[in-house]
């Protein structure tokens, strides 16, 4: 090819580098001005709003703290003062029955949730449930949420030794109650909530008993499982009635 047609081609070639040079230029200055422009502010943004939230979650956290949590812990502590005002008025009066039932109450208004009945347990109600287990069987006997010990009573009443019983307890103040009535009893502060299925830890035809208010088992039929009910005990507040499960 003629040096001349040569050059013809090589000035274009010339001028799509220097067009090349300058878009790469372009670029460059546009991906320093998105940085400068664009990027920073949006991270200073995020910065100050990401700051914003946390000062405002440390605010409503005092503020909850402050507003909150204080004033129903000193709710608490009145009510709990007064409460055992109450008992050591009553306590030289009444003996230890009234005082079960302001201790329980007590403990229903601090904490509703963790008490699982309203009242405690009556004598009927609780010689209804012990009559249920052998006293001369061996191993040990577990009560679940034993409260203030009237069903645990009555369990020594009917001949069990108190030696074999074993007492869950959630509440700390009735563990301390329970630890000085029955002090040959084992006592356990603990949930029962987190028990596996009891019926899986009885030995053959030992009872599960249990109380309920309510008017329909407390537990639904289940293969293999005997099912029987005691009338429904009117002297107990509320009225209650007490559902044996054996295995058949």
């Amino acid at each position: 090819m003629p040096l001349q047609a040569l050059e013809q081609f090589e000035k274009p070639i010339k001028l799509f580098e220097q067009i090349g040079k300058n878009i790469e230029k372009r670029v460059r200055l546009f991906e320093a001005g998105f940085e400068r422009k664009v990027e920073r502010p949006l991270r200073r943004m995020e910065q100050r709003i990401g700051q914003n939230i946390e000062k405002r979650v440390r605010l409503f956290e005092e503020h909850f703290e402050q507003k909150v949590e204080l004033p129903f812990r000193r709710i608490e502590q009145k009510i709990g003062r007064n409460i055992e005002t109450q008992i050591r008025r009553f306590e030289g009066k009444n003996g230890v029955r009234l005082d079960d039932e302001v201790r329980f109450i007590g403990s229903w208004i601090k904490k509703p949730l963790a008490v699982g009945a309203v009242t405690p347990s009556s004598k009927p109600l609780a010689r209804t449930m012990a009559q249920y287990v052998d006293p001369g069987a061996t191993g040990p006997v577990i009560e679940l949420g034993p409260g203030t010990g009237p069903i645990t009573e009555a369990l020594i009443e009917h001949g069990v030794a108190e030696s074999r019983l074993v007492l869950v307890e959630f509440n700390p103040t009735f563990c301390q109650l329970l630890r000085e009535r029955f002090p040959e009893a084992t006592v356990v502060q603990a949930d029962a909530y987190r028990l596996r299925e009891a019926l899986a830890l009885l030995a053959p035809q030992a009872p599960f008993v249990q109380f309920t208010y309510a008017v329909v088992p407390p537990i639904p039929k289940l293969a293999g499982v005997k099912v029987e009910a005691s009338e429904r005990i009117w002297r107990n507040m509320p009225p209650a009635r007490v559902w044996v499960y054996r295995h058949g």
